[in-house]
């Protein structure tokens, strides 16, 4: 595309500012974010700036308000005040869209384009660097959105935005998407609140159990003793009790009566699969006809006595690594 040269000199007057703005943001919010969130980032280009430009929207000044942007995705919307709070303790805002998350600025039967963007200004204040004395005062963009949202905006924007044949019904169908997306949004962030509805608000014999193992596992382990996966490491001790044909109750009382939980040594798996070898061995029977298979590491092996060991083994109850 031809761009008249008068507005080329206002971009190149200004974007080696901005692209050194741009790797002092990235550092700063590579270092801060947390380690779900995702973070890209762009300067814009001639053509792009240009085209802004001729909408006549925007004074000389203003043009560059998102000459340097950046985006950040985190996985819900619940994350996103995070986000802004962290932005905001570095940086001074100027300005936002939407400015009022309480108020929709277009009617209900819409579905536009949305996403929180934060104008904020660098400062040289917040940075040792002598180097960032230039950039200080330069508004820059933020946009702050879901993966959901991002995964909309990466599969339509060439439809939206992009296409070279403008359709109508193109569009139609990319925000009927965004809709969706947002039932999905609210389903997401109102999980807890949805989950007590009586329409779904039920349980099975499995998740009553599983439920079960949680509340034993956190009354006798310390916090610091069990994973962050608490889910897994009850499936597993699960499936372990459902083909030993044992209950939750049973296994508290083997919890109470070796005191397996108190070994530091060995994971809370370990430690409940030392229990049940030497309180419940009657459960391991000849042929292992539920074909369980259990790991038992050198050190739970140690701990047992050899016979034991053997009759496992010999039963294919073992992994044998």
């Amino acid at each position: 595309m031809k761009v008249p040269l008068s507005i080329k000199n206002i971009y190149d007057s200004k974007i080696i500012l901005y692209e050194s703005l741009k790797k002092y943001v990235d550092s700063w919010i590579i270092d801060s974010k947390y380690g779900k969130w995702h973070y890209e980032s762009r300067v814009k280009e001639l053509e792009s700036f240009a085209l802004k430009f001729e909408t006549g929207r925007f004074t000389t000044a203003s043009i560059f308000d998102d000459a340097f942007a950046g985006m950040i995705v985190v996985p819900t919307i619940k994350d996103i005040e995070n986000v802004e709070g962290m932005l905001r303790e570095k940086f001074s805002l100027v300005s936002k869209k939407p400015n009022d998350p309480a108020y929709a600025t277009y009617s209900p039967e819409h579905f536009v384009f949305d996403d929180l963007r934060l104008y904020l200004k660098f400062e040289k204040e917040n940075y040792l660097s002598p180097k960032a004395d230039e950039l200080d005062g330069l508004v820059f963009e933020v946009q702050i959105k879901t993966f959901l949202q991002h995964a909309w905006a990466l599969s339509t924007h060439d439809l939206v935005y992009k296409s070279e044949n403008i359709s109508w019904s193109k569009h139609r169908v990319a925000y009927q998407v965004k809709a969706m997306l947002e039932n999905i949004e609210l389903s997401i962030s109102s999980v807890d609140e949805l989950s007590c509805n009586s329409i779904i608000n039920k349980q099975d014999k499995r998740f009553k159990s599983l439920t079960k193992l949680v509340t034993l596992l956190n009354d006798k382990w310390e916090v610091e003793s069990l994973p962050k996966d608490k889910k897994r490491l009850v499936e597993n001790i699960f499936e372990c009790m459902r083909k030993l044909d044992l209950n939750v109750n049973t296994l508290r009382s083997v919890i109470d009566k070796t005191q397996c939980n108190n070994m530091k040594s060995i994971s809370p798996y370990q430690s409940v699969l030392l229990g049940l070898i030497n309180e419940k061995f009657g459960s391991f029977i000849k042929e292992n006809p539920n074909k369980l298979k259990v790991l038992l590491t050198s050190e739970v092996k140690e701990m047992l006595p050899q016979e034991k060991i053997d009759f496992l083994i010999e039963n294919e109850y073992l992994v044998i690594l």
